[in-house]
Formats: structure tokens, C-alpha cells, sequence
């Protein structure tokens, strides 16, 4: 016969080894990640979340989450929490951005999540809660949230034509009001057009090769001077200045356009001509 003492051990040893592995799952992660009982009860926590706070686990586990110190910053937050855990309790997935204070009294934004673990006959039996700090993600959103302001701001009151094109078909994407004025045409106007569209038929072709190796990157800049024909009829010569706008990895997604009336010049440069 077979040792049941010897099969005992064995299971154990088994055990002890997989909650061994657990354990340093568990504790290795680079995340905060914490157990709940349904009513909200911390049962466990790893040690990135214990060392955010420089809290030990007998000063957290056993005490309603929303009590403990990541989440002692904010009454407004705690109500938040409490409010979450009774949802996930119900077998949802619930999910919000935290705001957090570290041990050194530095604050970060968490992506923030309950997610309710469900038995065989559909009870929650416990709650794992997850955060994920992007903090540096939310500097970089808002710096190029600031940025594209400040490009808002100065295109929409530059002093020359600007326009915004589609690399594929040149169809205008944005355009401010001093290229509308230049065109005579409105905002709404232009962006069911392309910059082919208002070239005068006798500059399309060498315009859109030109348009070509700076997408293709032939070229940095391309610059022109060219005949625009207005909504009115009226045809008058602008000179084009255009670059590429990247995005994060380098690849062109549109081009950027400044626009100047040079009618005037033109017509001023063709007078002196002739009186020579």
C-alpha cells in the first residue's frame, strides 16, 4: 500500500511551493495590486502599493480600503471608492483615474480598477483592485494639449493665409480667416475643397509635383509662386510656403501651409517691365 502520510506531505510541499509562486508574482508586480472582501474589506496587497506609502501590511490589511492611507488625501475620493466597491460587489467591472500622494508627499495619477472575481454559482467572492500610475502620460497629454492651444492660437491670428491639407488628396483640413479672406471663400467652403481645386488650371500640374517630393520627402520645405483663382472669379498670385507635420514616430500625417497675396507685387514687377 501506498504512504497516505507521504501523499499528505507531498500535498502540502505542492501547495506551499504554488503560494510560494504566488507570492512573488504577487509582490514582484510593477503595478498596486490589492484583494477585498465584497464589503470593501483590504485582505491583501503587494509590496509596490505598501511601498508607496511606506506603510507596513498589519498597518492596512484587515481595514475598509477607502481607510487606508492611499486614499486618506481626498474625503471626495473615499466616497468615490466606497461608492465603486458596493458596484464591483454586484459583479462589474468598475474603472476611474485617482489621484494619490507617495510616502515622499509627491502626488500621481492612477488608472484605478475593481474588478469582482465570480464563483461557480455567480457570487463575488473577493475584489481585485489594480492601479496603474500615469502620471508621466498625463504631463505628456497635457503638455501637447498646451501646445496644440498655442498653435490654435497663433494660427487662427496670423497675420498671413494658413492651411492644413490631407497629403493624399490636398483637400484643406483647417484654414484660418486671413486665408479665407485671401480666397474669398468661408471656412465651411474650403474644407470640401483641396489647394488643386483653387490653383489656377496652368499651375495644377507643376504645383502637385512640387506638393509630391515634399511629401515624399524629397525635399524639407516646398515653396511656390502661383496663380489662386478667388470664389469671385478673380484671379491673383500668392506665394505658398509648405512643411510637413509629424507625428510622435516621425511619419507625415498633413501639411502645413502659409498663403501671401502677392498681387500687387506682380502686377507692380510686370509695370516696371514694360516701362523699361
Amino acid at each position: 500500500m501506498s504512504d497516505p502520510s507521504g501523499t499528505t506531505n507531498e500535498i502540502v510541499r505542492d501547495s506551499n511551493e504554488a503560494e510560494q509562486r504566488f507570492r512573488a508574482i504577487f509582490d514582484g508586480a510593477f503595478e498596486f495590486i490589492g484583494v477585498l472582501k465584497p464589503d470593501g474589506t483590504l485582505i491583501e496587497t503587494n509590496r509596490a502599493a505598501l511601498n508607496y506609502i511606506g506603510a507596513t501590511a498589519a498597518e492596512v490589511i484587515g481595514r475598509p480600503f477607502w481607510e487606508t492611507a492611499w486614499w486618506k488625501g481626498s474625503v471626495e475620493q473615499q466616497q468615490r471608492l466606497k461608492a465603486a466597491i458596493a458596484e464591483a460587489a454586484t459583479g462589474k467591472f468598475v474603472r476611474f483615474e485617482a489621484q494619490h500622494a507617495g510616502r515622499d508627499g509627491a502626488v500621481d495619477m492612477f488608472d484605478f480598477s475593481l474588478k469582482p472575481a465570480i464563483d461557480d454559482v455567480g457570487r463575488v467572492i473577493f475584489i481585485v483592485s489594480e492601479g496603474r500610475r500615469i502620471t508621466e502620460r498625463k504631463r505628456a497629454e497635457e503638455a501637447l494639449r498646451e501646445s496644440e492651444e498655442e498653435f490654435r492660437t497663433l494660427f487662427e491670428s496670423a497675420t498671413v493665409g494658413m492651411a492644413q491639407s490631407d497629403l493624399m488628396t490636398g483637400t484643406f483640413l483647417r484654414v484660418n480667416d486671413k486665408f479665407c479672406q485671401i480666397t474669398g471663400y468661408s471656412a465651411d467652403e474650403l474644407l470640401n475643397k483641396s489647394f488643386s481645386d483653387m490653383t489656377h488650371p496652368e499651375d495644377r500640374e507643376a504645383n502637385w509635383q512640387g506638393f509630391q517630393s515634399l511629401v515624399q520627402g524629397n525635399v524639407p520645405e516646398y515653396h511656390v509662386e502661383k496663380r489662386y483663382t478667388r470664389k469671385d472669379g478673380l484671379v491673383i498670385w500668392v506665394r505658398v510656403g509648405a512643411g510637413l507635420v509629424r507625428d510622435a514616430e516621425g511619419r507625415p500625417i498633413r501639411a502645413n501651409a502659409t498663403v501671401e497675396d502677392i498681387t500687387e507685387r506682380k502686377r507692380a514687377e510686370e509695370t516696371g517691365a514694360t516701362l523699361a
